[in-house]
């Protein structure tokens, strides 16, 4: 009987000690992975509003595409550049761990006009997985609203940089002051 006890509680011991070890290694796979991310980001001392895609995971992404996009949120002025030659058509071949694709898709004042737009993007990309290469897909919202109405300053880096074209001659008293 004492034989079938031990033997009972090494099994499970042993059964145990297999499906941490599974447990750990699936962890540090998932660790592994890439997190693509896309949203809108407020250039304060440029006045303009960036589309960005980034990897904020630790493993890489390949074949990164935009699969729905909706242009009517790009400024008339950039919408036939955008549309026809960024990577928002074209595609990122591969996004490393901690980079980022960005481009200008609204400046000047007319955020205002934008106030009220809401949007959705879809992405997709390959990763590593188990069994060969596996297909993300996911879905950001995109937004004007959150950046229209709040005040701004401009940073001392942009402060720093208006000086210094002052003091070179670049810009008169009378243009750093506009901005």
């Amino acid at each position: 009987m004492t034989d079938c006890v031990s033997f009972a509680i090494n099994v499970l011991t042993m059964a145990g000690t297999v499906a941490a070890v599974f447990v750990a290694l699936y962890l540090y796979w998932a660790a592994q992975r890439p997190d693509v991310i896309a949203f809108l980001s407020h250039d304060r001392d440029n006045g303009c509003v960036l589309f960005v895609v980034e990897n904020v995971g630790k493993g890489v992404a390949e074949d990164v595409k935009i699969d729905s996009f909706d242009f009517d949120l790009v400024q008339e002025k950039y919408r036939d550049f955008v549309r026809e030659r960024s990577f928002l058509t074209k595609g990122i071949p591969v996004l490393v761990p901690g980079d980022l694709r960005s481009t200008v898709i609204l400046d000047g004042p007319e955020i205002k006009d934008f106030d009220s737009v809401v949007s959705q993007v879809s992405l997709s990309y390959k990763r590593k997985g188990f069994c060969g290469p596996k297909l993300e897909n996911r879905s950001f919202p995109l937004d004007y609203y959150s950046f229209c109405g709040s005040l701004y300053t401009k940073s001392d880096l942009h402060k720093l940089r208006v000086a210094t074209e002052v003091i070179a001659g670049i810009r008169t008293k009378e243009q750093a002051k506009k901005d």
